[in-house]
């Protein structure tokens, strides 16, 4: 039997697979819940980090962002965000053009923000 659904503390993400954190939690629907509250309050500053960083065009700064940031999508459970983040630090070390990451990074919010 499937866990019940968790309510989340804001809209804006689309659905987690929350199976990988719930077997890290134990199944402590407590913690599961501190644990997607402070995604959620730290996502956006991710994003931050990755908007400044392509801003200033440099690359490195991508790089680091979009690693640090792809293992807390995993994490979620957003593993179609996760790919996006791992193909933003991949191509900020690939030379992609800054115009190709910045598409990346339009979708990644798209995804985050559950818009098609």
């Amino acid at each position: 039997m499937a866990a019940p659904a968790i309510p989340y503390p804001s809209l804006l993400i689309p659905e987690y697979d929350l199976a990988f954190l719930r077997d890290f939690c134990g199944g402590d629907e407590a913690q599961v819940r501190h644990f997607i509250k402070t995604f959620e309050v730290q996502y956006p500053l991710e994003i931050e980090r990755l908007e400044a960083a392509l801003e200033r065009q440099d690359r490195e700064a991508i790089y680091q962002a979009a690693h640090s940031f792809k293992p807390q999508l995993e994490f979620m459970g957003l593993t179609k965000a996760a790919n996006l983040a791992a193909s933003l630090e991949k191509g900020a070390r690939a030379g992609k053009s800054i115009g190709e990451l910045e598409r990346l990074l339009e979708e990644l919010k798209r995804k985050l923000s559950n818009k098609p």
